[in-house]
């Protein structure tokens, strides 16, 4: 029974996973999120916007061998998501769910984080697997489409039954607690306690966690963005870096003679392009560059072949965006630049004659022809 449940729940979580973008509310809600200690105005932020890119299904496939049928997961670009309720919780609350005295047995809980730290926070796509329900999520900034057969937006938590607990030596103090694994039952229960640690442990840090009925008639959202120990600040807060506008831009691009497509923007008079086609355009050629990113590092390794991520070279933008300067770490081989580069949809952007000083190839310009590399000479002012 338990296992029909799990797969009844699974396709309900699917459905509200989807149509998690604009939650329904009840017209007045019965639930209540308190924390022990504190009052409302002290953890809610009301209605909060975000910036999230979501995965959707966009197709099927089948795998003969097995005789299955799985989805094709791509990620959305990014887009604004506002949602009401926000809390936002510090290490060691204490959070207590109820809903004036009803019970209830499940939710629903989808996550997106933000790793890197650019402010755009990635739909996090999981595995849940057929032996005790737990989940697997893949790295935030992966790149799709993937194909699964049983990857999922979302997480589903169950309220163990009172005898499961006895059973395990737990002590339920009247509360129920999460749990994400096959218990043999399901117990209602009026009151669920909750640490914020316990996301952390699941989704991991910078991460805004969605918690729903099975009904969508009510949900809220967790923010774990914050640290989890409150520090106080010993410097002046840094106020905002300038946000610039990056206009499109036709420029050309010639490597070695050839035509290519990159993605080119003009901040201020001067062109940007994108780390990332600079390294295809010059991969198999003396001048080659690898391109990491992790925790906020870029990091460049001459000499070492680019490994494309399918999304290089998409040809010039249609329209103008926000350009934030970057705070992430550029490092050269083992070293770090100081090189002046823009976040732009979520993507670096480097001036190329930094990146030709930086990795000692040739950057020119011609009336007619345009920006152009020559990997075979030096770089040169």
């Amino acid at each position: 029974m338990k296992k029909l449940k799990q797969a009844l729940s699974l396709s309900l979580a699917l459905v509200l996973s989807l149509a998690m973008a604009v939650p329904a509310f009840a017209a007045e809600s019965k639930w209540k999120v308190e924390v022990v200690g504190k009052t409302n105005a002290e953890i809610s932020l009301g209605k909060k916007t975000f910036t999230v890119r979501d995965w959707v299904i966009s197709g099927t496939f089948k795998d003969d061998e097995f005789d299955m049928i799985g989805n094709i997961w791509t990620k959305t670009d990014s887009h604004q998501w506002t949602t009401e309720n926000v809390y936002a919780l510090s290490k060691g609350d204490e959070v207590v769910f109820t809903k004036g005295g009803e019970s209830f047995e499940e939710f629903y809980m989808t996550a997106w984080s933000d790793p890197d730290g650019d402010g755009v926070y990635d739909q996090l796509i999981g595995n849940i697997t057929s032996d005790d329900y737990s989940s697997t999520f893949l790295p935030a900034n992966a790149a799709g489409p993937v194909r699964d057969f049983y990857g999922q937006t979302y997480t589903v938590f169950y309220m163990p039954s009172l005898g499961y607990l006895q059973q395990m030596g737990l002590t339920p103090d009247g509360y129920g607690s999460w749990d994400l694994c096959d218990t043999g039952g399901v117990s209602p229960v009026t009151e669920l306690k909750m640490h914020p640690d316990l996301l952390l442990d699941i989704y991991g840090p910078n991460t805004i966690v969605n918690i729903a009925t099975p009904d969508k008639s009510w949900s809220c959202t967790i923010l774990v963005e914050v640290p989890l120990q409150p520090t106080t600040p010993t410097q002046p807060v840094t106020p905002p870096a300038e946000v610039k506008t990056a206009n499109p831009t036709n420029d050309k691009l010639m490597v070695n003679g050839v035509a290519q497509n990159p993605t080119v923007y003009k901040i201020g008079g001067s062109n940007y392009f994108k780390i990332r086609d600079v390294a295809a355009v010059l991969n198999g050629t003396e001048k080659q560059f690898a391109v990491g990113y992790a925790g906020g590092k870029v990091t460049v390794t001459s000499g070492q072949p680019y490994e494309a991520t399918g999304k290089e070279l998409a040809g010039a933008p249609d329209a103008a965006k926000d350009a934030s300067p970057s705070n992430d770490t550029v490092i050269i081989d083992g070293t770090e630049a100081s090189l002046t580069v823009y976040k732009i949809g979520g993507a670096n952007y480097f001036k190329l004659r930094d990146l030709g000083k930086a990795l000692n190839f040739y950057v020119g310009w011609e009336a007619g022809k345009g920006v152009y590399i020559e990997t075979g000479k030096p770089y040169s002012k």
